[in-house]
């Protein structure tokens, strides 16, 4: 599994707005100059985040964006997988191999994906904003 671009980003924004909204909408513009990030990417990683349920669009002078739920309901896995689709690191390992009956690999890739998939799924937006990403899985 490669997390592309837009997943790092889209993590970041996500952090950016949980830390700066204040309960408020946080403006794209802003979240541009402070993560140094193009505001054109930003609108398809947020437009992104909109369609996922995990960012609300406010309109107007003072719109923006906020997070559609807590920092600590919001997990890595809900923005990786709005972003990237998938966090399977094979596709052997989502099922989709022809060959994946009698494979020895098989449960190789199947157990790195439950890894990950526990892993992503144990840290909340939250977590990473306190530096609490330590997980004994």
């Amino acid at each position: 599994m490669l997390i592309s671009t837009k997943g790092r980003y889209a993590l970041r924004v996500m952090v950016d707005i949980a830390l700066s909204g204040g309960g408020a909408p946080v403006s794209l513009r802003d979240v541009a100059e402070r993560q140094e990030i193009s505001v054109k990417y930003l609108e398809a990683i947020i437009s992104t985040l909109v369609k996922a349920e995990l960012v609300e669009s406010f309109r107007g002078k003072a719109g923006g964006y906020k997070l559609a739920r807590e920092a600590n309901d919001i997990t890595v896995k809900d923005i990786i997988e709005a972003t990237e689709g998938t966090t399977v690191p094979v596709e052997c390992a989502g099922g989709a191999c022809p060959r994946q009956i009698g494979c020895v690999t098989a449960p190789l890739w199947s157990e790195l994906d439950r890894v990950v998939d526990d892993f992503l799924n144990g840290v909340t937006l939250k977590d990473v904003i306190n530096g609490n990403i330590n997980r004994n899985i």
